[in-house]
Order: C-alpha cells, then structure tokens, then sequence
C-alpha cells in the first residue's frame, strides 16, 4: 500500500511539472485551448486557425509604418519623435512619453501593456494605460531598439554594433550577440525566454536554466522584419511570403496562408476549449 501511494504521488509531481508535449512534431505548453494567428486579408484584419482554414475578422486595418499590439488591437508609432497610440483602425490618436524625443522605433512588451522606447541616451517604458514613463538605463551612450520583458526585469537592446541584455534588478549587463545590430529578437509571453536571429541562425535561451540552443533559421536575416513567440510557449513564428514557419528547440512545421493574405505583422491569441 505505502508503495502504491508512494507511486501515485510521484505520477501526480511528474503530471503538474511536465511542461509540455509534442503535438505535430512542435513543444507545446500543455493547454486546453486552440491557437490561432493574425494576419490581413484584402485590407482587413483576420484571426485564423493553425491549420490556415477558419478565419474571423476582427476590425483592425493596415497601417504603415506602425507597430500592431499583441492582441492586434492597438497601433503605436512616432512621428516627428512623439510617441502615438492608436485603435485598431487607426484613429483616435493618442500621445504617449510627451516631452520625450523619440528615437527608432519602439516595442510593445509581451503583455501589451507598455512601450519600451529610446529617447536620449536611455531607454525607457511608458505604461498605456496610465501614460506613466519610467526610465529603465542611465547611459553615457545611445542605447537602441529596446524589448523589455513582461516582468520588467529583463532589457534587451543595441549599444553601438553589440545587442546587449541587461537585467533591470541586479543591474547586470552583459553581451548578448557581438555585431549584430541588425539581429531580430523577442521575449516570449511568460518572460523566461528569448529568441533572437542573428548571421549565425536562430537561437533560442532561458533566462532561468541559463540553457542556449542554435538551430538553422528556416527565414534569412535579410528577409526577417519581426519573430514572434506562440502563446502556448515553446515555438518562435516567422514569417516569409504566405508561409508561417513555427520553429522549437527540435524540430520546424509551417503553416501556408490563404492565397488572399496579405504582408503585415504575426499575432498570435489561444482561445478556451470551452466557452462559458
């Protein structure tokens, strides 16, 4: 009996920490919910299945030279150095960071509450609901093109021709690429991962474990605008042409877009299994 109950609590421990399984060959956070990605087509924002079949318009339209918000439904940008947000169909602009000069251009953080941004020397994160600024570096030289994680505790950004990581807590900073200002990098939603591409390939790191993987990226640099992080954690989209390309640690599927799907950003969203 004691064996038995000693059993049964190590398959319960094994049940909660087991962090993932495959599914179509990619990890995925066990999850009782069904992916779906954004994507414009004939002018008009649409939500889609995996499988590239089920779609559901949203309301949000084109709008060049903007960033679109994780939930594909607010659109920042800057112009003359002010920093803009806007609703999903452009309008009822609103001014973010007033009295900063913007420079570059700025990124949402992974929860869709705030912009991080380069003004100065410094980077910086402005909360959009609230419009409170708070400065995250105190540089002697231009800092650029920052991600912020959704914690608030990690920094990514350029300085010179290095892509630097920083953790905001115990101000540590290190390199994290050499000459790669060009690299695209994201965090994924939790916050304990970052994926970057650089000359080398896609690169994959956990914050925690410290764990680094290099794959082959399926897009080339020169070709790459952004790289996204699925919502049920584990793989990193990109996008070339009507093909997703959906990578892990392992192993790489793609998606193939409608013939209709026009270039624009990838949003991911994972709807409940059960509604009500």
């Amino acid at each position: 009996m004691k064996l038995l109950l000693v059993a049964f609590v190590a398959i319960l421990c094994f049940a909660i920490t087991a962090p993932a399984q495959q599914i179509g060959g990619l990890q995925r956070v066990s999850n009782p919910g069904q992916e779906r990605f954004f994507t414009f087509r004939k002018g008009k924002g649409t939500w889609m299945d995996r499988a590239g079949k089920s779609a559901q318009a949203n309301g949000t339209r084109p709008m060049a030279g903007a960033l679109l918000s994780p939930n594909a439904l607010t659109w920042a940008g800057v112009t003359d150095g002010q920093l803009w947000i806007a609703n999903a169909q452009g309008k009822n602009k609103s001014d973010l960071a007033k009295g900063y000069k913007v420079v570059g251009t700025p990124s949402w953080t992974p929860d869709g509450l705030g912009l991080a941004f380069a003004a100065g020397n410094d980077i910086h994160v402005v909360d959009v609901n609230t419009k409170d600024v708070r400065r995250l570096t105190k540089s002697l030289e231009p800092l650029t093109r920052p991600a912020l994680d959704s914690s608030g505790s990690w920094l990514v950004y350029v300085l010179g021709d290095d892509v630097m990581l920083k953790h905001l807590v115990a101000h540590e900073e290190r390199v994290l690429v050499r000459d790669a200002k060009n690299s695209v990098y994201a965090w994924n939603a939790a916050g304990d991962q970052l994926a970057w591409v650089d000359r080398d390939g896609l690169h994959f790191w956990n914050v925690y474990s410290q764990e680094h993987v290099k794959r082959t990226s399926p897009v080339p640099l020169a070709e790459l605008r952004e790289i996204t992080w699925t919502p049920s954690g584990g793989a990193v989209a990109m996008r070339r042409a009507r093909t997703i390309h959906l990578v892990d640690r392992k192993a790489e599927a793609t998606i193939a877009l409608p013939k209709d799907a026009e270039p624009g950003p990838l949003r991911w969203q994972l709807l409940p299994l059960f509604d009500g």
